[in-house]
């Protein structure tokens, strides 16, 4: 695996993470129904799921017609 694209990943999901734990750093903050945890592992893996998607579009471009976004819209 390239170590560009390690970086890149991470990084990505560093920022999905520090993101996602200060929106929900804030509804704890004020009382508020799912709190730090639950945003912080639903920006994660949003972030995965699209990361995947432009992943697998990058690698079979060509092959088929796809659209990489259309796994994050289901």
């Amino acid at each position: 695996m390239d170590f560009d694209l390690l970086l890149q990943v991470a990084l990505k999901l560093f920022m999905a993470f520090l993101l996602g734990g200060l929106v929900g750093y804030e509804r704890e903050y004020h009382s508020r129904p799912a709190g730090l945890r639950t945003h912080i592992l639903v920006c994660m893996g949003s972030a995965l799921v699209q990361i995947t998607a432009l992943d697998f579009y990058l690698k079979n471009k060509g092959t088929f017609a796809t659209d990489p976004m259309r796994l994050g819209a289901r």
